[in-house]
């Protein structure tokens, strides 16, 4: 995925914008990319996850990261 990160990047810098804003929206990436790309994941079993796409969610991240959680 990376490389595909670097190719929207430079879309992004080609199109006048900022190539690495310092917040984004990985939605943009993924719906910029789905037409075109194969998107899939994988979860191996016992794999803890969290969503930190809101700042109020960084409290309960840094809790689930240092194990508080």
């Amino acid at each position: 995925i990376f490389p595909l990160l670097s190719d929207y990047a430079a879309a992004r810098k080609k199109a006048g914008l900022s190539a690495c804003p310092e917040k984004f929206s990985i939605t943009d990436f993924y719906i910029d990319s789905c037409g075109n790309e194969k998107i899939s994941g994988y979860a191996p079993e016992g794999v803890r996850v969290m969503d930190v796409g809101k700042p109020d969610s960084l409290k309960l991240a840094d809790d689930f990261v240092t194990g508080s959680l």
